[in-house]
């Protein structure tokens, strides 16, 4: 399995099952590096830094399945509504389960965003949207999790960490940092403070894939 992050928040995972990219957004009227395309497209809210339509179609092909929240839902050609506590097969064969996304004592989102627990090739991974560490999904023990460490509209490292922590997290990578909000060092002292409680992470370089194996990745 074939991971990358391609900036902020967009994540494709590249399995056998299928290619995903989660949360597509691109800086317009920037040069990047081509980004994968997509058979399935998740977005966890419809925000300008994680989903537009020009981004989607960067990654979008005639036969990719689009899923996001309501309001994505009304704006992006062919997208699927998504809600909370739904689970479904996406292409008949990878369980999502769609989960909570809350960010309420920041107040920053004026709905409830999603985040998504996928199984791809016997593996879960978990995304946890823009969040602050929500007790009911600890102990869910994903073998990996994408985890906000911005701090301002998210969970700060600290929180990402104890969070981490919480889920029981095999392997744990920062995102929502960089671009928009949350620096470098964000997902440095998120990683630091991981690893002071034997949680295994992985910092990533945009654009730059990984193979992720499992126990040994």
């Amino acid at each position: 399995m074939k991971i990358t992050w391609l900036n902020h928040s967009t994540v494709s995972i590249e399995a056998r099952e299928a290619t995903i990219v989660i949360d597509p957004w691109f800086e317009p009227y920037v040069a990047m590096p081509r980004a994968p395309l997509a058979d399935i497209i998740i977005i966890s809210h419809w925000h300008a830094t994680h989903g537009t339509v020009d981004s989607v179609n960067k990654v979008r092909t005639d036969d990719t399945v689009i899923f996001g929240p309501i309001d994505a839902a009304r704006e992006i050609y062919g997208c699927r509504g998504l809600r909370v506590g739904q689970r479904l097969m996406l292409k008949q064969t990878i369980p999502l389960e769609v989960v909570p996304a809350r960010t309420v004592r920041r107040r920053e989102h004026s709905e409830e965003g999603l985040g998504f627990i996928l199984e791809l090739e016997k593996r879960k991974i978990y995304y946890a949207g823009d969040t602050e560490p929500l007790a009911d999904l600890s102990g869910m023990e994903p073998d990996l999790a994408f985890l906000p460490v911005g701090g301002t509209r998210t969970m700060g490292p600290r929180e990402a960490a104890r969070y981490a922590k919480q889920l029981g997290a095999k392997l744990a990578i920062p995102i929502h940092y960089g671009k928009i909000e949350g620096t470098v060092e964000n997902a440095e002292l998120f990683a630091e403070l991981c690893s002071k409680e034997g949680i295994r992470t992985r910092l990533l370089t945009p654009f730059r894939s990984f193979n992720f194996l499992g126990k040994n990745a």
